[in-house]
């Protein structure tokens, strides 16, 4: 098994011409008989790139695993128009197999395309890695949102937000960690008068992340679209009450009424109103908390990856 990165982060011209050398790169690697490729990704600029690697490994006579991560792609493939619709069938077709998060995108998949194998693989988490003994006690009035400040997270939204529950819960405090926008966020917080009480970080490590997650009394993440977002499943393994939005996948991980509180997107009043119930409702968190122990089990690594192996030896082997 080799790992062959096809991007990098960095500024637009760097990313072209390193997406443009990898190409390349794959384009004359010999690939033995039988190979699969397991091709990751997401929508728009990224399946456009990784659709010439589609082509490319099929014309290597290789096996290719498509894994298409947001529930969203479905949605623009169902609305696209008829060039851009052909053109992103064609690269579907050229697939052995689809492979989707949850069973909710799966159906969403089959009703707007036809001829492709679709299977449902959900996202893993490494709850060997989100262990922490002893567990560290949960810190009162703590709110953690981990993620990328941008408005589809629904960052801007829970700033809002927390200026209502700040003024009825003045010891409530929040740590944001991630990245993309850190700048307006930040100015954001000083013009609601919030800066004594939301700390703005950068991307957090996995140590920084397990501790917040383990710490917080809450774990926010209100975004407007998702597929199965990783620090949702990495909260439930920490065993982190959630408030979030019914979104993408989200409903097939977290349940409302056991382990997380819905809002909708963009309501911030709603929103508001969720985290001062959760806050002051001890015996709903602790039960919260109990349930993603539970569940988070199902998403551990050593059980997908049982998963993955099958699809991978039904593609090389057969059927």
């Amino acid at each position: 098994m080799r790992h062959f990165a096809s991007a990098r982060d960095g500024s637009l011209a760097g990313k072209f011409l390193f997406s443009l050398y990898r190409l390349a790169i794959f384009a004359v690697t010999r690939l033995s008989r039988p190979s699969l490729v397991h091709v990751h990704t997401s929508t728009g600029v990224s399946f456009l790139r990784k659709s010439a690697y589609v082509w490319l490994a099929s014309l290597k006579g290789a096996r290719i695993l498509l894994h298409i991560h947001p529930g969203e792609f479905w949605d623009q493939l169902e609305s696209a128009g008829v060039l851009r619709r052909r053109a992103v069938m064609s690269a579907l077709r050229r697939s052995d197999g689809i492979v989707v998060l949850t069973e909710v995108i799966a159906r969403k998949a089959r009703s707007v395309t036809t001829g492709v194998e679709i299977s449902v693989l959900p996202n893993a988490v490494n709850l060997k890695e989100l262990a922490i003994h002893p567990r560290p006690a949960r810190e009162e009035a703590l709110i953690a949102f981990l993620g990328w400040y941008v408005k589809s997270k629904g960052a801007f939204d829970l700033l809002e937000a927390l200026v209502t529950v700040h003024i009825r819960c003045p010891e409530m405090r929040a740590v944001f960690g991630g990245w993309k926008g850190s700048s307006t966020l930040k100015n954001r917080v000083r013009t609601l008068g919030l800066a004594d009480v939301v700390d703005i970080q950068g991307w957090l490590g996995r140590d920084e992340v397990t501790s917040l997650l383990s710490r917080c009394t809450v774990f926010v993440l209100p975004s407007y679209t998702e597929g199965v977002p990783m620090v949702i499943l990495e909260a439930m393994g920490c065993g982190a009450p959630i408030v979030t939005c019914p979104v993408g996948g989200i409903p097939d991980v977290a349940i409302e009424g056991r382990n997380a509180v819905y809002v909708r997107p963009g309501d911030i009043q709603a929103l508001a109103e969720t985290l001062l119930h959760i806050l002051n409702d001890e015996k709903a968190r602790t039960e919260m908390s109990r349930a993603n122990l539970m569940d988070a089990r199902r998403y551990d690594v050593t059980v997908v990856i049982k998963e993955l192996r099958g699809r991978y030896e039904k593609y090389l082997v057969g059927n």
